[in-house]
């Protein structure tokens, strides 16, 4: 009888460690996916996520009463330039294409045309800054 006891007690001992180590490999497991999903899935912004996604074109309406910014993917402004080479896709919110390419600020996250223009003779190049915030860009 004694020793019937204690067998239970060895398979009891035997299956609470066996429970502690499943349940500890599946916390792990559960753990790795939700690193795996949040790194690979969906960013949760919702709409910014598209419109900051770093695969996308940015671009800035230069009409003073609009001044909308806007992405397209790489295929949707490839489809546009197989029909209109040399024009810049029309705003969406104000239908004009008076349009730009742009950069957008890491400090601000507003859209800006970049400026390329030389330094005057003689003089070092400023460090280019965001018009919006005037923040260093690189």
């Amino acid at each position: 009888m004694e020793q019937r006891r204690q067998a239970a007690r060895g398979v009891l001992a035997i299956e609470r460690s066996a429970i502690i180590k499943l349940s500890i490999a599946a916390l792990a497991l559960l753990g790795a996916g939700v690193i795996t999903w949040r790194s690979l899935g969906p960013s949760g912004n919702g709409d910014n996520a598209e419109k900051y996604d770093e695969t996308r074109t940015r671009w800035l309406c230069l009409e003073a009463s609009c001044k909308k910014e806007f992405t397209l993917s790489t295929a949707e402004l490839g489809a546009f330039y197989r029909d209109h080479e040399d024009q810049n896709p029309a705003c969406p919110a104000c239908k004009k294409q008076n349009t730009a390419r742009a950069s957008r600020c890491e400090s601000c996250k507003k859209f800006y045309v970049p400026k390329h223009e030389p330094p005057p003779q003689g003089q070092r190049p400023k460090p280019p800054s965001c018009p919006n915030c005037g923040k260093p860009v690189r």
